[in-house]
């Protein structure tokens, strides 16, 4: 009788392991997947906020260049 407990043990551990890589797999896909859209989707707003920051900065930079281009023309027609 001890044979064929150890038999059935191992077609049941067989049958189990089938099924474990099966489901292995799929979990493995699915972390990937949400994984993966998740690094995605942060990228995404990271670079939102990067092309912000850089507009913001265009902006203060023009703002700068229009007062020392008038600090100039005041500059001249006072002279004039």
């Amino acid at each position: 009788m001890k044979p064929k407990k150890n038999f059935r043990s191992k077609s049941k551990r067989n049958t189990n392991k089938k099924k474990n890589s099966i489901s292995s797999i799929a979990t493995i896909t699915t972390k990937s997947l949400s994984t993966a859209f998740i690094n995605f989707k942060k990228k995404q707003e990271l670079k939102k906020i990067k092309e912000i920051k850089l507009k913001k900065l265009q902006e203060n930079n023009d703002v700068i260049r229009e007062r020392k281009e008038l600090k100039i023309w005041e500059e001249r027609l006072n002279k004039e």
